[in-house]
C-alpha cells in the first residue's frame, strides 16, 4: 500500500507531501494539482517498471515555473506484506543542450539500504543488507530499472513488483476499439488496450472473468455475457451478448465499439474491481464516474468497498462528483489546495456537524 508521496520541484509541487490510507477520495478545485498527482505517479513508475529514458519523463517544462532549481526530488513510502519500504529519486538537468538525468536512486527496507545509485556509481546489497557489488552507471537511464531477478535480492524485486503494478488510470471509452490482435498483461493508463487486456484476463484468470460477467448482468440491464469472438487470424472481436425482451426473441450480439460510452466505462470499472483490486495492489482512478449514471456509481463504489475489504487492496479515487464526495470524503477525503498559483498542499477534508450533505458544503466553499 502507498502510505506517503513527497514531490519538489514539479510543476506546482514544491516541497509537497501527501498521505493515504487504504480507501480515499482526492478532491480540490481545478488547477490544484489533482491530475499531476496522477503524472508524478506514472512518471516514478514507468522509469522504473518501463525503463523509459528520464528526459521522456521529466523534461524541463516539468519544473516549477516560479524557481530557478535544476533538480527534482521525490520520495514514496510503501508498505507491501508488512515491510516498510522508501524509495528516493532524484533528476536534474545537464549538459549543452541540456538533458535529464538520474542523480540518485535508493531504495530502503525498513530503513536499510537494499539499493543505492549516486555520483554515476551503483550498489546493490543482498537481502542481509551487506553491499555485495558497486560498479559505474549510465546517468541517462534508470540503474534500478535494469536490476534483475536473483535470489538473494528478492526484497528489491518486491519493491520492483509492487511498483510495477500501481494503477493510474483515467478512463476513455472513446479510445477503445472493440478487437485486438494480441494481449496485454496490464491495463493502460487510458484502458484503450481493454480488449488486449480483457483477453489476457480471461486465459490466465478465468474465474475472475466469470465474477465480472455475474456482476455485469446485475448492473447492465439483459446482458448476458462478455466473449472473445474470431474476426481472422489472431484477431478477435469483444463481443457483448444480450437477452432480447419477450418469449418469441433470441439472444442478440453487439460489438463492444458498438455499445454506448456508458455501458462501455461500466463494463471497465468493473472489469477494474475484478482483475486489478486485490492484496497488494494500489489503484488510483481519475472521476470513474464519467460516462456512468447516477444509479450506476453508487453500486460500484458499494461494491468497490466490499471489494477492498476482502482483499486488501488500495484505492484512491479523485473526482468531484457529489454522490462520491458525499460517500467518502468525510471521513476519508484528501484535500489539494494552493494559494493564488503558489504551491499545492494537502490537508485531511475537515470534520464538521453540519446537517447540508457534504457535497452541498463543498459547492458553498464551507470546508475551505
Amino acid at each position: 500500500m502507498l502510505k506517503r508521496l513527497y514531490v519538489d520541484n514539479y510543476r506546482c509541487f514544491v516541497n509537497f507531501e501527501v498521505r493515504f490510507g487504504q480507501h480515499q477520495l482526492v478532491l480540490g478545485l481545478n488547477g490544484t494539482g489533482k491530475s499531476t498527482l496522477l503524472d508524478v505517479l506514472r512518471s516514478i513508475r514507468d522509469l522504473i517498471a518501463g525503463d523509459v529514458p528520464p528526459e521522456r519523463l521529466f523534461p524541463s517544462a516539468s519544473r516549477t515555473r516560479w524557481q530557478t532549481l535544476s533538480q527534482q526530488s521525490f520520495e514514496l513510502d510503501a508498505e507491501i506484506d508488512g515491510v516498510s519500504y522508501r524509495f528516493i529519486v532524484g533528476v536534474d538537468q545537464w549538459g549543452v543542450p541540456a538533458r535529464t538525468r538520474v542523480v540518485r536512486e535508493i531504495v530502503l527496507c525498513d530503513g536499510r539500504p537494499i539499493f543505492e545509485f549516486e555520483d554515476g556509481e551503483v550498489h546493490l546489497y543482498n537481502d542481509s543488507f551487506q553491499k555485495k557489488v558497486a560498479y559505474p552507471f549510465d546517468w541517462f537511464r534508470s540503474a534500478l530499472a535494469t536490476i534483475q531477478r536473483r535470489p538473494e535480492n528478492t526484497r528489491l524485486m518486491r519493491f520492483k513488483d509492487w511498483l510495477s503494478n500501481l494503477h493510474c488510470l483515467h478512463l476513455d471509452p472513446r479510445q477503445i476499439p472493440g478487437h485486438t490482435d494480441r494481449e496485454d498483461p496490464r491495463p493502460s493508463d487510458d484502458m484503450s488496450n481493454f480488449a488486449a487486456w480483457y483477453r489476457h484476463q480471461t486465459q490466465e484468470r478465468g474465474d475472475r472473468a466469470g465474477a465480472l460477467r455475474e456482476s455485469l448482468r446485475r448492473v447492465i440491464p439483459g446482458f448476458e455475457s462478455l466473449d472473445l469472438r474470431s474476426a481472422g487470424g489472431s484477431v478477435r472481436n469483444v463481443v457483448a451478448r444480450f437477452g432480447a425482451a419477450g418469449d418469441n426473441r433470441e439472444s442478440y450480439d453487439i460489438n463492444f465499439s458498438e455499445l454506448s460510452e456508458g455501458q462501455q466505462a461500466l463494463i471497465c470499472l468493473y472489469a477494474i474491481l475484478e482483475f486489478l483490486v486485490e492484496r497488494g495492489s494500489c489503484l488510483f482512478l481519475d472521476e470513474p464516474e464519467n460516462f456512468a449514471a447516477l444509479a450506476e456509481i453508487q453500486p460500484w463504489l458499494m461494491s468497490l468497498a466490499d471489494r477492498l475489504e476482502d482483499t486488501g487492496g488500495q484505492a484512491i479515487l479523485i473526482s468531484h462528483h457529489p454522490e462520491l464526495i458525499d460517500y467518502l470524503a468525510a471521513e476519508a477525503g484528501i484535500v489539494l489546495e494552493r494559494a493564488g498559483a503558489g504551491p499545492v498542499r494537502s490537508r485531511p477534508f475537515p470534520a464538521g456537524d453540519s446537517p447540508l450533505r457534504v457535497s452541498e458544503q463543498v459547492a458553498r466553499g464551507w470546508p475551505n
